[in-house]
This record gives structure tokens, sequence and C-alpha cells, in this order.
């Protein structure tokens, strides 16, 4: 969740998402916390451009991304679709240490909704 606040307190809130995902597409392999930001980054794009929501009905407060863009009309993020999805794939790309993690979990799903994304920016 820190990096949630690292958008939600700049001052320019697109240089933070631009930044997280440029590290991730350049990323000769991508640690842990730049997936986890490139992921993070690409859910705000893909809820300010498609509408996507991530609160689910049994959470009292919405999360943060959510309301990003009721709360920053003015900031456009269509521009960076086609870097969140690069970004995206490096996630789930060999070279990934949160695709190792998630691997030894044995949890398959989180794969999917990586993809459902990268369908919904692509």
């Amino acid at each position: 969740m820190d990096f949630v606040w690292d958008i939600e307190e700049a001052e320019n809130p697109k240089d933070i998402i631009t930044e997280a995902l440029t590290n991730a597409v350049e990323a000769e392999y991508l640690e842990y916390d730049e997936a986890n930001a490139a992921i993070v980054s690409a859910a705000y794009i893909d809820s300010a451009v498609n509408g996507t929501k991530y609160t689910t009905p049994e959470m009292s407060e919405p999360y943060e991304v959510d309301t990003f863009s009721t709360r920053f009309p003015e900031l456009d993020l269509s521009d960076l679709k086609i870097k969140a999805v690069a970004a995206l794939e490096k996630v789930i790309g060999e070279d990934s240490e949160l695709k190792e993690l998630w691997e030894e979990s044995e949890k398959p799903e989180w794969q999917q909704g990586i993809e459902e994304m990268i369908k919904r920016l692509g």
C-alpha cells in the first residue's frame, strides 16, 4: 500500500505512475517492489480509462484507485495504456520475482487477473 500513497500524495500522480511503468519495462529482472508498483499503476490506468472497479461489495471503504478519476478528473492516463500493458507483460514474464513468488505459492489466479487487465488496456 505504500506505493498507493506515493501516487495519492504526489503533486503530479501521472509522473509517479509513468516512472513505475518505465522502471518495470526497462528492468532486466523485475524485483517484487517494482512489479507491485507496475500492477498498482496499471490498475489506476484501468480504473481511469475503463471504469474498472477494484472495491468489493463487502468492503466498507472504496479503494483509492476507484475514486481517483473523480478526484483528479483533469488527469488523462489514456496515453499510458501501451506502457502499462508492456509492464504487466513483464510482471508475468520469466524475469519477474513476483511471478516466482506466486508460482511457489501455487496460486494461479494471480496471473489470470493480470491477463484480464492486459486485455482491458490492450
